[in-house]
């Protein structure tokens, strides 16, 4: 009977851990500690302030002191609600900041053997800890006019609004033997403003958004749609604009005015601009481009393009055989079998006979010959990227500026924002932007990689270098090169920062080189919203300020089923 006790002390406390059935449940707001501490040996001391960077001449030397944290301990939940009763909707109030934070974890099987979170419910909080909608929505993502090739919002182009995401008659699939939720059906989308000023009906089925208004469609089997401008405003309904008979129209938009394409019953496609207030201001045209830098680009009856000015003037008449509209005051166009790059006055800058002229995804104007080879790069600027050209090998680029050459025995970059070419850079096979701390001096380059047989390879390359640097597994503390392998924007300043991943957790810096956090963070899911980070681990959804206090924490249970 002795030797059975130890056994049967271990089975009741395996019991009183065992989960009780999820309860939201209130919580006060009394102070908690942050998974960011003091060490808890010795005398109880407050933590330290980070240290400020001190200028060197090499850029920034960072001197974070990571021996003040202590390792890793389960977060404990930070949060109050906003009522006691169930918060299914959002209602707009005065909330300061209204950020997202994931609820509920969603698990997927993993070839029939273990389940693992592969999403979140995701609900809304705001900046001083308060719970404003319990986690009754499948999505939710900063509404952005411009993403990159990862779906990632480009610098500059956030509204300050969040789209959320519900399904809509559906069916809520649950496989029971490897707990895995899905859906079946259609999703439906709404808007709430990140001051809280307004929200919208989830209900749209498309939310195209541009930089002063936002085009909501509520059904794709009728034509008709809404315009509001971004405090939530209705602006135009399109049952007011278009034509009795009309069977389908796309919307479009730029500098104030509307482009509808629509097609009405046994008609041809037609071309109009309508103003904010639904007067038809140009038009119809066979095809137009919406306006950019003061102009449209249309397309006539007869095939050709030309530029117009809202009050119907144009800047260059339809002779056009092909044109693209005005980015950054240039635009390509072809006219008697020459491709140019013309400014807004319609001068020409740039003249290759015989050639056709695009602008690529990166921003960068290529000149191709007959064949379809790129003969010349230009980039944004209009000027001439020496010594690039697909003859001598295809030159990728990822809409980053950053062109990359591969060939058998490595790689070749060449940076169309800062000029930088590289040499080969031996063994390697991808690249992007990146910073690093070199034996503590912030230096910006890029990150060089391969795969591997053996697993990926890494190295860094100071921008003007001609070697690369061995990358180091410690905390950036610690002398060596430690690269940020990832960039972050703040949805509402704009501002960029850079992530480390390391054994000891994730570090944050700004772009300048000093610390964003005063330490290191469990996590790699992070948003950055208003000088606030968002961190999601295995363990929790957590909001830090600048000095690393926890604002938020919500604890996710995310164990996996062996």
């Amino acid at each position: 009977m002795k030797r059975l006790i130890p056994l049967l002390l271990l089975l009741a406390l395996l019991c009183g851990c065992t989960r009780a059935p999820e309860t939201i449940q209130v919580v006060p707001t009394a102070p908690v500690e942050s998974p960011i501490q003091p060490p808890a040996q010795g005398p109880t001391q407050s933590p330290a302030e980070p240290q400020a960077p001190s200028q060197t001449a090499g850029g920034f030397r960072v001197y974070t002191d990571a021996s003040q944290y202590t390792p890793f301990a389960l977060p404990q939940p930070k949060y109050t609600r906003l009522s006691d009763g169930p918060l299914p909707d959002f209602r707009p109030g005065d909330y300061g900041a209204v950020l997202p934070y994931a609820g509920t974890p969603l698990f997927s099987a993993n070839g029939g053997y273990a389940s693992y979170p592969v999403g979140y419910n995701w609900g809304f909080c705001d900046d001083r800890g308060r719970i404003l909608t319990d986690p009754t929505y499948v999505d939710v993502q900063p509404l952005c006019t411009e993403q990159d090739m990862m779906g990632q919002p480009l610098p500059g182009s956030s509204l300050p609004i969040w789209q959320v995401t519900r399904p809509y008659g559906v069916t809520r699939m649950v496989d029971e033997e490897y707990n895995y939720t899905y859906y079946e059906g259609k999703m439906v989308h709404g808007l709430v403003a990140m001051d809280g000023s307004f929200a919208t009906e989830v209900k749209y089925v498309q939310i195209q958004p541009y930089r002063d208004c936002i085009v909501l469609r509520e059904d794709w089997t009728t034509p008709d749609f809404t315009v509001i401008d971004l405090q939530g405003k209705p602006l135009v309904y399109g049952s007011r604009l278009l034509p009795p008979g009309t069977e389908w129209v796309n919307v479009d938009y730029g500098e104030g005015l509307l482009l509808l394409e629509y097609q009405v019953s046994g008609g041809e496609d037609v071309c109009r601009f309508y103003d904010l207030q639904g007067r038809q201001v140009l038009g119809p045209y066979r095809w137009a481009y919406p306006f950019s830098d003061g102009y449209a680009c249309v397309r006539v009856e007869d095939g050709n393009y030309g530029f117009v000015d809202p009050t119907g003037n144009w800047l260059i008449p339809p002779d056009l055989q092909d044109a693209e509209p005005f980015r950054e005051g240039i635009a390509p166009i072809e006219q008697d079998g020459v491709a140019m790059l013309i400014d807004t006055r319609g001068n020409p800058l740039v003249r290759h006979p015989g050639m056709s002229c695009y602008r690529d995804e990166n921003g960068l104007y290529r000149f191709n010959d007959r064949d379809n080879y790129t003969q010349y790069f230009y980039d944004r600027s209009g000027r001439l990227v020496e010594g690039v050209s697909d003859v001598s090998g295809w030159w990728s680029s990822w809409g980053d500026g950053l062109l990359r050459l591969s060939e058998d025995d490595g790689l070749r970059l060449v940076d169309t924002e800062t000029g930088f070419r590289s040499d080969l850079i031996a063994g390697m096979e991808y690249a992007w932007r990146s910073c690093a701390i070199v034996d503590g001096t912030w230096t910006r380059g890029y990150l060089t990689s391969a795969w591997r047989e053996e697993g990926s390879l890494e190295a860094f390359l100071p921008a003007g270098a001609t070697q690369t640097l061995p990358l180091a597994a410690t905390a950036p503390t610690d002398p060596g090169c430690h690269c940020m392998a990832g960039e972050l924007y703040d949805l509402k300043t704009g501002d960029r920062l850079w992530m480390g991943y390391f054994s000891g957790g994730t570090w944050v810096y700004h772009d300048d080189g000093t610390p964003a956090l005063p330490g290191p963070v469990r996590g790699r899911q992070l948003l950055a919203v208003g000088g606030l980070v968002r961190v999601i681990s295995d363990y929790a959804c957590t909001y830090y300020d600048s000095r690393g206090s926890v604002v938020f924490c919500w604890p996710l249970d995310t164990a996996m089923a062996d």
